[in-house]
């Protein structure tokens, strides 16, 4: 999915990085680019990222996890203004550091970046497609990219996430964690604005704001739009599920290999232009069922989503721990 990413971000994965084979010893000059994504695996309260091998061992497929990204070889090798995206779980988690290093999000910014997005908690994502954690911060890059604020492309990323994908259970949670940490006003891309001030009549300062209002009305009205117009997944508890369902639910978890299962339900809460309108709504609801995948250890985890339409299960997607 990295490589999917960085061809939507940057139109081509030439620069990519792989771990194992690269990291964590980072030289200066392999950190000078300062535009930064990260799609590793991330622990709670560690200052360390580690990628992932997989291996087949007597027949059975092993995965190992070498560690990547160390905070502390970060330290004075990160370049003024360099903007960060990282899928990984815990990726912008904020901790303690006594006792150990500064999380990575931290060791960043101290080191001069300008953006940094991450999520507070376990992030999921495709192992090979594109879902959750990849769209958010891939829309956050290419908005920064593209000229906006850092506060303006956390915004407009999340009401296009929010837009473009079904807001149940795991992509409400994907909207909640991710954060952005740096100076909300600070344009760290210079954009195409400069070809449009062409044809203003107005100074840089009186542009700059003129920019940003505009902007900033679009995005409060977009909001207002989807509050009207998206459906949004209830967590009340009092949800039944026939058992005929939950027994195939069971098994489609058991073909996915996941063991240890917890399941979560929520039906679709049908967004207010519904209630204004005679058409009679389709009940969906979403089942996630999250698991273990034997032998992974802590990074071995994975949530299975069914779509449940009408009584029938019509539609699945697995994502994985990043």
């Amino acid at each position: 999915s990295t490589r999917s990413t960085l061809s939507n971000i940057v139109q081509n994965s030439a620069m990519l990085k792989l771990s194992p084979s690269d990291g964590p010893e980072w030289t200066q000059e392999q950190l000078a680019a300062l535009t930064h994504f990260v799609n590793c695996h991330g622990s709670d309260n560690s200052p360390v990222w580690v990628g992932e091998r997989r291996i087949t061992i007597g027949g059975t497929e092993k995965r190992f996890f070498p560690k990547a990204v160390i905070a502390e070889k970060l330290d004075r090798k990160i370049d003024m203004g360099a903007i960060v995206a990282a899928e990984c779980c815990y990726g912008g988690q904020l901790y303690d550091p006594r006792g150990q290093h500064a999380p990575i999000c931290n060791t960043y910014l101290a080191n001069g970046a300008a953006a940094f997005c991450g999520s507070s908690t376990i992030a999921y994502g495709q192992a090979v497609g594109q879902s959750a954690a990849d769209y958010l911060t891939q829309h956050f890059m290419v908005n920064l990219l593209d000229g906006k604020t850092v506060g303006q492309a956390m915004e407009l990323a999340r009401q296009t996430f929010i837009a473009g994908n079904s807001m149940q259970g795991v992509n409400l949670k994907t909207i909640a964690q991710f954060s952005v940490f740096g100076d909300a006003s600070v344009r760290p891309v210079a954009g195409t604005a400069a070809s449009a001030k062409a044809l203003a009549t107005m100074s840089d300062d009186e542009f700059e704001v003129s920019q940003m209002l505009q902007l900033q009305e679009e995005l409060v009205a977009e909001g207002l739009s989807l509050a009207d117009r998206v459906a949004i997944a209830l967590f009340d508890g009092t949800l039944a599920i026939d058992d005929i369902i939950i027994g195939q639910l069971e098994a489609m978890a058991l073909s996915e290999g996941l063991t240890d299962i917890v399941r979560l339900s929520t039906e679709m809460e049908p967004p207010p232009i519904m209630a204004k309108s005679s058409s009679a709504t389709v009940k969906e609801v979403y089942h996630h069922i999250f698991g273990a995948i034997d032998g992974d250890g802590e990074y071995g985890m994975a949530v299975l989503t069914v779509l449940e339409r009408d009584n029938k299960l019509v539609s699945k997607e697995i994502c994985y721990r990043k």
